[in-house]
């Protein structure tokens, strides 16, 4: 939208014309994606679903995400597939699983928000897409560690089923507390400076870890410095 109307002839007046028209297109298309994401056909209905009773939204507003369903149709694929991302290498590790095991993967996960200051919560949708309208989008989000510390990371995969059981876990990239260079001024103004988070100092790419969605508080705006 910017590269389109940016240091044009026209009057702002059309400029902002032309802005609104392009955000009611994606708009459009991002809702119709969501509503094709949650129709189910027979035949996609028999790799989520490990038993007939499946959850089902509550009439009322959801409260938790564990309240949310978590139906969708998903890409039924083998471990070794995704293991073949360079950044997911050591997905077998991570997963437990050999790499014949097929798993069934999504690239969109909805959460119910969780604020600090007790905010009212709302429906985020986090998404792990290689492509999404075009081009890649990884959500970076805030989560809840193993031993309750607070934790950073960016979703790499949104794991549905593994075989016929279903599960409801993202796979992210982890992130870590570092030191803010001198004079920062993203710091300055209350960032918090975060950096990847390695196993090992040989590693190319950061560690990967399997979260429960329960377990994720909310989506994190990061500015890459």
């Amino acid at each position: 939208m910017f590269r389109r109307t940016s240091n044009r002839s026209p009057t702002v007046e059309l400029q902002m014309m032309r802005c609104d028209e392009a955000q009611l297109a994606i708009l459009r298309y991002v809702n119709a994606a969501d509503a094709a994401a949650t129709l189910l056909t027979p035949s996609t209905a028999a790799v989520v679903a490990s038993s007939d009773d499946e959850d089902t939204t509550p009439a009322t507003p959801a409260q938790s995400t564990v309240q949310l369903s978590f139906t969708g149709r998903g890409d039924r694929v083998h471990v070794r597939g995704l293991a073949e991302v360079p950044a997911l290498h050591h997905l077998p590790a991570v997963l437990g699983l050999y790499e014949d095991v097929c798993v069934t993967v999504h690239n969109t996960v909805r959460i119910i928000v969780r604020f600090d200051l007790g905010a009212p919560s709302v429906l985020q949708h986090m998404r792990a897409a290689r492509s999404f309208i075009g081009k890649p989008w990884f959500s970076f989000v805030r989560y809840e560690g193993l031993e309750g510390a607070v934790c950073w990371g960016r979703l790499r995969f949104v794991l549905r089923a593994v075989g016929r059981e279903r599960r409801r876990c993202v796979g992210l990239q982890r992130m870590r507390r570092v030191d803010a260079r001198p004079e920062c001024v993203l710091t300055r103004y209350g960032c918090i400076c975060q950096g990847w988070d390695f196993v090992a100092s040989s590693e190319a790419y950061p560690a990967l870890e399997l979260v429960d969605v329960t377990r994720i508080l909310r989506a994190k705006d990061v500015q890459v410095d």
